[in-house]
């Protein structure tokens, strides 16, 4: 995988869950048994890592599977019971349950439950099986990179097809849009750190100027934050640092930064560049009576293992913000922005 140990954005599952919200956040991804055929039935069931090349049952449950397709992937069982199936059938079986998805691959990347077999089938197949995703969403290339659903597609694209030709169009069709509204935006953030982390040199260079422009601006902002973090981490030392110097240029900007939950992570990854890491950590330390005051700015300094007031440190820890907690913050981050 090109970039998938490296960038850490949501699983798809946790942003199924993310853009459902409510009291499902907390809940987890089972496989319900489908009343037709259970998983036992389509032997299913988690095999050893010995026998997952190719699951026996596999060939039982394969002429149901393909026969329901597409729309079994589009119900909430269904998208599971076929993800299951991805991760265990060996490679020819894999073909054929996601054949019947060709030509369906914009609708199913658009779906609360087709876009994660689509993101299990860029997963466990091998690039050339799954192609036709990227060919299929390079029509609506924009507009899937900040659809809440299918921004994970194109992140699994890129971590694991990043060179493919196709993979390649889908993306620069993409970097040919408004590159400040996708690093703005909620779900197209991901994108383009993903690009950051994975994408070709050129693809990166692109998603770096549209930062570098005004990167003090977008370091606080409530999602392109995300952006700025992932080209502090992911780039050659020698951009990385010239990143930091200018983030670092405005006095205070450092400790500021550490006084916001969603800023928090941009000061994590100062604190990982050479030769700009020794600078915010010493503004971190001569500004530790000020953080202290400050819950996050605490909890930062408890991390760092520097001297902090614990109890605040803990309060922060336990009164940590919640998805929606820090949603209601957005207007006021992107009021700022604008």
């Amino acid at each position: 995988a090109h970039g998938h140990a490296a960038w850490s954005y949501p699983t798809p599952f946790a942003l199924a869950r993310e853009a459902r919200g409510g009291a499902e956040r907390a809940q987890p991804r089972v496989l319900p048994e489908s009343p037709e055929l259970s998983p036992t039935e389509a032997g299913l069931e988690r095999p050893s890592a010995s026998a997952k090349a190719g699951v026996p049952g596999i060939a039982t449950a394969l002429p149901h599977i393909v026969a329901s397709m597409p729309e079994f992937c589009f119900s909430e069982a269904g998208a599971n019971f076929v993800c299951r199936a991805l991760e265990l059938a060996a490679p020819a079986a894999a073909r054929g349950i996601i054949a019947p998805l060709r030509g369906h691959a914009l609708r199913a990347a658009t779906s609360p439950h087709a876009h994660l077999v689509l993101e299990a089938a860029v997963l466990h197949m091998p690039t050339e099986d799954v192609a036709f995703i990227a060919q299929e969403l390079a029509a609506a290339a924009c507009g899937i990179a900040i659809n809440s659903y299918g921004c994970g597609v194109v992140c699994r694209l890129l971590d694991f097809s990043a060179d493919d030709p196709r993979t390649i169009n889908l993306v620069d069709i993409v970097l040919t849009g408004n590159l400040k509204a996708l690093c703005c935006h909620k779900s197209g953030r991901f994108v383009a750190a993903a690009v950051l982390s994975s994408g070709l040199p050129s693809q990166r260079h692109a998603v770096l100027c549209a930062i570098a422009h005004d990167v003090q601006r977008y370091a606080r902002h409530r999602f392109a934050s995300t952006v700025v973090a992932a080209a502090l981490l992911h780039n050659a030392a020698d951009e990385a640092a010239c990143l930091a110097s200018m983030i670092m240029a405005q006095a205070g900007a450092v400790v500021r930064l550490a006084s916001h939950a969603f800023r928090m992570e941009v000061v994590r990854a100062l604190l990982e560049v050479p030769g700009g890491a020794q600078q915010a950590m010493c503004y971190l330390k001569k500004a530790g009576h000020r953080l202290n005051k400050d819950r996050y700015g605490a909890m930062l300094l408890a991390e760092l293992g520097l001297p902090c007031d614990s109890d605040v440190a803990r309060e922060a820890v336990s009164r940590r913000p919640s998805s929606a907690e820090l949603d209601r913050s957005a207007p006021l981050a992107r009021q700022e922005f604008s």
